[in-house]
């Protein structure tokens, strides 16, 4: 077992100093903004102005066009490596009011329905007012319809709840949805 322990402890360190290598440029007070690693990835902040970013989508066949949501309630679109001005949802007014911390009150995870080209809905998960007293609020997926002149805006008042979760301590579980290839939506529930 000393041996095994030994030899796990090596690997790591070997593993970690494969990792880092000389090469990589340092991030200096002027670049911030990028990182460069050798010969694979470069990133580059796009904006900074999305606070509590949670999530980035793509719309199916949409790929010019990226979906951040944010977990107090909005949901973001870049487009051409630009923030547009209008949150393409903005659900603020529909989260949790009791607890003003973001985790509770927040928009958690958005999905894409397979066919949004053709019936521009979509789905989001978010923590919502309760009317049980005991319970600070309830886990709601509900599905909205994207306007359809203007594909950078949903309807707000398009809203159907599709799934509504109640219970004592339901306001730390979160949830993370996605369409499978199946066609189905997925929902995953647990401890953020």
């Amino acid at each position: 077992m000393r041996f095994f322990s030994l030899y796990v402890s090596i690997m790591l360190l070997v593993c970690l100093a494969a990792c880092t290598s000389p090469d990589q440029k340092k991030s200096t007070a002027k670049e911030q903004t990028t990182i460069k690693y050798p010969d694979s990835v470069k990133l580059q902040l796009i904006t900074g102005a999305i606070n509590e970013p949670v999530e980035m989508d793509v719309a199916p066949g949409q790929h010019r066009r990226l979906f951040i949501t944010d977990l107090s309630g909005k949901i973001w679109v870049i487009e051409n490596d630009s923030l547009l001005p209008k949150p393409f949802l903005d659900i603020t007014n529909k989260l949790e009011q009791k607890d003003t911390s973001g985790e509770i009150r927040g928009l958690f995870s958005m999905a894409f329905h397979p066919q949004f080209a053709v019936n521009r809905k979509f789905y989001v998960c978010y923590n919502a007012p309760t009317k049980i007293s005991n319970n600070i609020c309830k886990l709601v997926i509900s599905e909205f319809t994207a306007s359809s002149g203007e594909l950078n805006t949903a309807d707000a008042n398009s809203e159907r709840r599709v799934f509504e979760l109640e219970g004592k301590g339901v306001e730390m579980l979160a949830s993370q949805i996605a369409f499978g290839p199946d066609g189905y939506l997925y929902i995953s529930i647990g401890d953020h």
